[in-house]
């Protein structure tokens, strides 16, 4: 399978479904965006990068990712990423459960590998580089499970779990992991972090100052701008600015909603600062956008 080929699929539902908690994904940039905001999720992700470099956050450590490279980010984990430069890059993405490869009954393999890297107790070597000894191992067993997840051949699920224990076995047996020990200061405010962007999400229509987000996580707003900015390399007000922007820019292309009405639904109650903006972040007025921005 050839890098057009892979980046044809992409999942839209979710990542996957309860059977079969697992989905494959395209990055293109600029082609889909030139940034993702910070985010997170319960799933792992394995990001293989088929063409170009970018920079990926990760744990608020940057990374730069280069064709050929592999990049994993643990369950729970804030990251982000974004252009570097004028280069175009293409990243192929697997976000999976643990559930895949991690029994509902508690047993040895559980106890002992699974649960641990759920529970932060030990972190996986996240960056596989260019040059490095367990490189092209790593870049082999994640082609193994892109195609087999991408071709869907019979019983493809069977395969794609074994491929996913594969993966997994080569990264314990060779110790690509390291003990974390007791939840540190970084985790706690990561935690403080994901609440805020998780509260941004439900209530980005509504008007949110940083006296909410400071007593949502029982902090001052000094150590909240500060602490978030760390984590994400954004202010709040950036974040939710940028976070508004994004789901505008989606009802631009999905909908026929007039721009006023656009601006007024994700929490911008001056028309005029939305279309400044919007301009600002994607080079265009938001007309020009719902017209061909998106598919340039």
């Amino acid at each position: 399978m050839n890098h057009e080929d892979f980046m044809k699929y992409e999942e839209k539902k979710g990542h996957g479904t309860y059977m079969l908690p697992f989905a494959m994904y395209g990055t293109l940039i600029p082609d889909n965006c030139t940034f993702f905001p910070a985010h997170w999720h319960d799933e792992i992700e394995v990001i293989y990068a088929s063409k170009g470099h970018c920079i990926y956050y990760v744990n608020f450590k940057p990374y730069d990712l280069y064709e050929g490279e592999v990049l994993i980010i643990p369950p729970g984990v804030i990251h982000s990423f974004e252009q570097s430069g004028t280069e175009r890059f293409i990243g192929i993405s697997s976000v999976f459960s643990l559930n895949m490869v991690n029994n509902s009954t508690v047993d040895v393999c559980s106890s002992k590998y699974f649960m641990p890297l759920f529970n932060n107790e030990i972190v996986l070597q996240i960056h596989m580089k260019n040059g490095e000894e367990h490189t092209e191992n790593i870049r082999e067993i994640v082609g193994k499970f892109l195609r087999c997840y991408y071709d869907k051949a019979d019983c493809y699920e069977i395969q794609l779990k074994i491929y996913l224990l594969e993966f997994f076995k080569y990264l314990f047996e060779n110790k690509l992991y390291e003990n974390s020990g007791k939840k540190s200061s970084l985790i706690k405010m990561s935690d403080k972090t994901k609440a805020i962007i998780t509260y941004i999400e439900e209530h980005f229509t509504e008007k949110i100052t940083l006296e909410d987000l400071a007593k949502l996580t029982n902090q001052s707003v000094y150590n909240l701008s500060h602490s978030f900015k760390y984590c994400t390399g954004q202010s709040p007000m950036e974040y939710i600015n940028q976070y508004r922007l994004s789901v505008a820019a989606k009802k631009l292309e999905s909908t026929d909603e007039p721009v006023i009405n656009i601006a007024t639904d994700t929490g911008f109650n001056n028309v005029s600062y939305f279309n400044r903006a919007f301009k600002n972040k994607f080079q265009m007025t938001p007309t020009q956008y719902r017209r061909y921005g998106h598919n340039i």
